[in-house]
């Protein structure tokens, strides 16, 4: 077709024709390019709100990890994501809900209060992801400090006491940390 990936993504259909017509493009480059242009990555939406409702936890950490890429966009899925964090069953998934909100938020320039329920997971994976998220958040996420700092401190398991300090230190700005 001869397309030219540095023409720019604003003709009608583009994003579609990223999709279709460059298949020997690797997957994550077509991603990058849908994730630079807000209406082309909003054609995504409708089919990741769909995968993140699917029964197969892989199919719902994929969306959540497509999620991550195109955060700066996907703010409308913040509710769906904090919903995710809460019920879904499994740890991974909530574990990945946990850094997309972290993304999502930095992205959008936005606190996020909600996330830090994370850090009361029985599971440590989801627990040490929600630490992550936080730290993407920066200092968007001071509100989370205190709890950081017990978990930082009282955690049982040693993973999630290193993301919390890190977390800490990101979000309080200290030189040398910038996740």
């Amino acid at each position: 077709m001869g397309l030219n990936p540095a023409k720019s993504l604003s003709e009608k259909n583009n994003a579609k024709r990223i999709i279709v017509y460059w298949p020997s493009f690797y997957f994550w480059d077509r991603l990058f390019l849908l994730s630079q242009a807000k209406k082309e990555a909003a054609i995504a939406f409708p089919s990741l709100e769909e995968a993140l409702k699917n029964k197969d936890p892989y199919t719902r950490m994929f969306s959540l990890r497509v999620l991550r890429k195109l955060a700066r966009f996907a703010s409308r899925f913040v509710p769906a994501l904090l919903n995710i964090l809460t019920t879904d069953s499994d740890a991974s998934v909530r574990a990945d809900a946990a850094e997309a909100l972290g993304l999502i938020a930095w992205h959008n320039k936005m606190p996020l209060p909600g996330l830090e329920i994370g850090l009361q997971d029985s599971d440590e994976l989801v627990r040490a992801s929600t630490a992550k998220g936080l730290a993407f958040m920066k200092h968007f996420a001071k509100h989370a400090l205190p709890k950081l700092q017990e978990i930082s401190q009282t955690d049982t398991e040693g993973d999630v006491r290193v993301e919390a300090e890190t977390a800490i230190e990101i979000i309080e700005g200290v030189p040398g940390h910038t996740k």
